[in-house]
């Protein structure tokens, strides 16, 4: 059979050429058959190859939800990665690729950006300067670290169009949006269709400008917003801040090994994480997950029997085991009645 092939970037595509033998066999039965792709492995294309933000932690392009209760140091933490990526110094022990960052602050004001800024300590510059505002650096300590105060919804036109330019203006390697809640016009990221139309606005940006883009989120329960199914699947990531005195916890939960971990790191100052296992502490609170999957370790129950043990809302429940199968860490065992039974999986079990 004959055929040609066509390059697009890193993947071969394998086209049938016209008048082959394929052609004329759907032609004369007069069958209106797409185009045959058929995506053949490329030896010279390597992992290693793919591009990083931050080395083996923030892939580009990517979303990341970064979820903590309020006042738990989201801001400070997100600003902290902001300026490393600006002067490229390294952040938790990682390789970060330097670059402009733009940061759409919903809540804060300059003075409040300024006085968590002015906290964070960096080398003296001078630092590469896009073309678009190189005339309006004012010295050494400049940093490409642009701020954009303006309360926008995400989800529409206006901001596409805004953001858009100002990608292609500043050419960032990093966005970050504090907090989400804003940018979504005050929606709520529990509702399906709200949290897929926001979350799916900034994967087309992320895509379009090869970027990676962090989005602050006010979560009570940060492991419930990790585990919810549109924040999951719209996302490549998601990190869960804790804090204790300080001590910082970073539980990570995403697609792909490096996307999956617990870094633990002290902060002597604002602004400052030294990466420190021995800073290790328990997550405060105890977890949906936790609860259910301790009614599961003695026997198997049906969602109703849970809810009733845990005093949990049955819908809960139900969205939770269909994230601890999805996790492999818990299975149907059969049923009662109409009802599905479940039970915690062993951890060398292979069913």
């Amino acid at each position: 059979m004959q055929y040609r092939t066509q390059f697009h970037r890193t993947i071969t595509f394998c086209l049938p050429i016209a008048n082959s033998p394929v052609d004329k066999f759907f032609s004369q039965r007069q069958i209106n058959m797409p185009p045959l792709y058929v995506v053949l492995h490329d030896p010279e294309f390597s992992a290693n190859e793919e591009s990083w933000l931050i080395k083996e932690l923030v892939p580009t392009p990517s979303i990341t939800l970064l979820a903590s209760p309020p006042k738990a140091g989201k801001t400070v933490f997100a600003t902290a990665l902001a300026v490393a990526v600006a002067t490229g110094q390294h952040f938790l022990g990682h390789e970060v690729a330097q670059g402009p960052v733009l940061w759409i602050a919903g809540d804060e004001t300059r003075a409040e950006r300024r006085r968590v800024l002015d906290q964070i300590p960096y080398p003296d510059g001078p630092y590469p300067i896009p073309a678009a505002v190189e005339n309006h650096s004012p010295g050494p300590r400049a940093i490409p670290l642009y701020t954009c105060y303006s309360g926008l919804n995400i989800t529409g036109d206006f901001f596409r169009q805004e953001v858009s330019d100002l990608c292609r203006m500043l050419q960032p390697k990093l966005l970050v949006l504090d907090p989400l809640l804003t940018m979504i016009a005050r929606q709520d990221l529990s509702r399906d269709h709200q949290a897929r139309q926001a979350l799916e606005a900034l994967r087309n940006l992320s895509k379009e400008f090869e970027l990676a883009i962090f989005a602050l989120h006010h979560a009570r329960n940060a492991q419930r917003c990790a585990n919810y199914l549109p924040v999951e699947t719209a996302s490549n990531s998601v990190w869960m801040l804790d804090r204790a005195e300080n001590r910082v916890r970073l539980d990570r939960r995403g697609r792909g090994d490096f996307a999956n971990g617990t870094t633990f790191a002290t902060s002597p100052q604002l602004g400052v994480y030294h990466l420190d296992p021995r800073a290790a502490f328990a997550p405060t609170g105890i977890t949906t997950e936790d609860l259910v999957l301790e009614v599961l370790d003695h026997e198997p129950r049906t969602a109703r029997d849970i809810a009733r043990d845990t005093e949990l809302n049955l819908s809960t429940v139900r969205n939770t085991l269909t994230h601890l199968r999805n996790r492999g860490q818990a299975i149907q065992t059969g049923r009662v009645g109409k009802q599905m039974t479940y039970q915690r999986k062993a951890p060398n079990s292979f069913y």
